[in-house]
């Protein structure tokens, strides 16, 4: 995640994977369940979802994504501190 201040406050960048897209979920995961809820079970991403950014975003900025859990942000995600509601461990439990 890349970070710019700016005269009001500091504006951060969440990269987008490699077919710029960054994907969200409302799903209420637990850590052990993150896996084969968020990444279909793929080994590479073993151990994700332990931590938790939940952010407060207007309507009509995320599109519908490719799964029925998912919406997307077409390109880079630019946020404030403002629009981030809870970050740190993940408090949900299976």
């Amino acid at each position: 995640m890349e970070r710019w201040t700016g005269r009001q406050a500091a504006v951060y960048n969440l990269t987008v994977s490699d077919v710029h897209v960054a994907y969200f979920t409302q799903d209420m995961v637990s850590p052990e369940d993150a896996n084969g809820v968020l990444f279909a079970g793929n080994p590479r991403y073993l151990n994700r979802g332990t931590h938790v950014i939940a952010f407060r975003i207007p309507k009509g900025v995320l599109v519908p994504g490719t799964q029925a859990n998912e919406v997307a942000h077409i390109r880079s995600f630019r946020f404030t501190l403002d629009q981030v509601i809870y970050h740190g461990p993940n408090p949900f439990r299976s």
